[in-house]
């Protein structure tokens, strides 16, 4: 915001600058030299105005330099986790530091997922389901979690973490769980 600023106050100064003084040599004056520089001064508002337009108003330039400083930030924090078990570690911690979000244990669970920590991945899904029991998409990941650290059977409680699932939910969701 700093620099849009900064930069508005350039331009002001330098239109000012082209008004108040002379353009050409000491010899200019007249209604002449006046003309030549109020439409200088004009063609650089009118230049700043279209550019100011095509590239956005100074909430989409504060929005795109906030997007860049979270993709450096991003690069970074993948620099640092080079291994899903690195992510894991740093998303348990975190996970255990604010053990009533949700999303923290949920995301913990799919990570477990995905590397077939059947197990842990149960655990963590379970914690979520705790704090959000109607969350569906815990609710399904849950129970495939379960379905898969038991051989691919279902047990009494992934039927019924699915029994309360809505159909439209479970039409989806059980060949996926199913084609495992």
């Amino acid at each position: 915001m700093f620099l849009f600023y900064s930069l508005a106050l350039l331009l002001v100064f330098s239109v000012l600058t082209l008004v108040l003084l002379p353009v050409s040599s000491s010899k200019a004056s007249g209604p002449t030299s006046l003309r030549h520089r109020l439409g200088m001064a004009g063609t650089v508002l009118v230049m700043t105005s279209v550019g100011y337009f095509s590239l956005g108003n100074s909430q989409l330039l504060s929005a795109y330099w906030h997007h860049e400083q979270m993709q450096g930030k991003v690069a970074d924090m993948r620099a640092q986790l080079q291994s899903p078990e690195a992510v894991i570690q740093k998303l348990k911690g975190l996970a255990e530091q604010h053990p009533d979000n949700p999303k923290g244990w949920y995301l913990l669970g799919r990570l477990y997922f995905s590397t077939e920590q059947f197990g842990s991945a149960v655990q963590a899904f379970s914690k979520a389901y705790a704090i959000t029991p109607d969350d569906n998409n815990t609710a399904i990941q849950y129970a495939q979690a379960l379905f898969l650290l038991h051989n691919k059977k279902f047990t009494p409680k992934a039927r019924h973490l699915l029994r309360d699932v809505p159909v439209s939910y479970t039409h989806l969701t059980l060949p996926t769980i199913y084609s495992v």
